[in-house]
């Protein structure tokens, strides 16, 4: 279960996480000269659903890494190099605030926070972590602080919100995936996805849009698809100048 968490903080150290994503952020929590930088990781499995890991760490300034193993059914062949999906990127202030404001409500993770009394026929087991220091080149923390917590279910509001946001920042991150899948493979989904898409993003279920500005723009400059899917891209890129 931590292996993707593993492969963040190796390629955290290394550096190799910013030349393996598409966008241009170098991210790196840990040191910020000699002060600890915090950062924050939520992974996820379930065995039931596709991807079915993900991790995500945001540092305190708002930097933040994403990976993932395959999507789904249409996008094996692209994938079955093993190599996870990676994507790193800058979040609002705003929310950055609110993760470390809700991590600090929950104590930093230093706790047990799973519900005994609970156990649903899915489960989707989560991790929090909450790191302050550089990791090694084995993903080791050196210094600092480092909490961690795992649960299946919990009825604590705290680590609930905080679930609930890292869950919806990875369907951002999915949704841009998908997107690009489909750019390429299927203009009739793409439509149909883009029409779902811009429903959850009017209920607040998509945060932080820009990190999937650049697939929103492919997708908007494209003359060769119908104009509603085009305007569709065009809306949640909208929503992401907010």
């Amino acid at each position: 279960m931590r292996l993707l968490t593993q492969w963040i903080a190796v390629l955290l150290a290394s550096g190799l996480l910013a030349s393996a994503s598409a966008q241009r952020t170098n991210l790196e929590p840990g040191l910020d000269g000699d002060q600890p930088v915090p950062a924050v990781t939520f992974e996820w499995t379930s065995p039931g659903v596709l991807p079915t890991h993900y991790a995500i760490t945001v540092d305190s300034s708002g930097r933040t890494a994403y990976l993932s193993d395959e999507m789904g059914p249409g996008e094996e062949k692209e994938t079955q190099t093993g190599a996870p999906y990676l994507l790193d990127f800058v979040i609002s202030n705003g929310t950055a605030q609110r993760i470390f404001a809700l991590a600090r409500q929950a104590g930093y993770f230093n706790g047990d926070f799973e519900n005994e009394g609970h156990r649903p026929g899915e489960a989707a087991f989560k991790t929090f972590r909450y790191s302050e220091g550089a990791p090694d080149w084995w993903g080791h923390w050196t210094q600092g602080v480092r909490n961690e917590t795992t649960f299946d279910y919990t009825d604590n509001s705290v680590i609930q919100q905080l679930a609930t946001l890292f869950e919806q920042l990875a369907a951002t991150v999915q949704l841009g995936r998908r997107l690009d899948y489909l750019h390429r493979t299927d203009p009739a989904a793409l439509a149909k996805e883009l029409e779902q898409a811009n429903a959850l993003a009017d209920q607040r279920q998509l945060p932080e849009l820009p990190a999937i500005a650049e697939s929103l723009l492919s997708i908007a400059d494209d003359s060769g698809l119908p104009p509603p899917t085009r305007q569709g891209a065009r809306s949640l890129l909208a929503l992401a100048e907010r």
